[in-house]
């Protein structure tokens, strides 16, 4: 008998409910706290992508305002 995948939760942006497809055929079980724990996984993995990608673009430097050199916040995110 083939077991069936639990689907992401709703709360998932786009790519963290990719990564739950992703991965969610390896889990060992699936057991409520192995789902939340994907779950977690998954919208931080999401959130440390989306990050890197604009540290990517802007770099770790940017201006303020105030024209003055600061760390990008996505340093911080994707840290």
């Amino acid at each position: 008998m083939t077991r069936r995948r639990p689907s992401p939760p709703m709360h998932l942006d786009d790519a963290a409910r990719a990564k739950w497809k992703e991965l969610v055929a390896s889990l060992p079980d699936a057991e409520q706290g192995t789902l939340d724990a994907l779950a977690a996984y998954c919208s931080a993995w999401s959130r440390w992508t989306a990050a890197e990608a604009k540290v990517q673009e802007l770099g770790p430097v940017i201006r303020s305002a105030q024209g003055f050199a600061v760390q990008s916040p996505f340093v911080a995110i994707a840290a």
